[in-house]
């Protein structure tokens, strides 16, 4: 009976164990595909930073070769 008893407490703390493994696991992914979002979402918006730089720098450049 106690064996029994043991046995089950056994059983539930692995399934136990097991969720929390799961649930950490996915957790992570979450995290990952947070970071890769955030990581090209800022690549983006250097990238139109820096073209709209260069439309500035153009856009001067034009005004000073006209006298502007």
């Amino acid at each position: 009976m106690v064996q029994e008893a043991n046995w089950e407490l056994y059983k539930k703390q692995k399934e136990t164990e097991a969720a929390l493994f799961e649930k950490k696991a996915e957790a992570e992914a979450q995290i990952a595909l947070a970071d890769a979002t955030f990581y090209a979402r800022k690549q983006a918006a250097e990238a139109e930073l820096y073209s709209k730089k260069k439309e500035a720098e153009g856009v001067v450049t034009l005004g000073q070769a006209q006298g502007v």
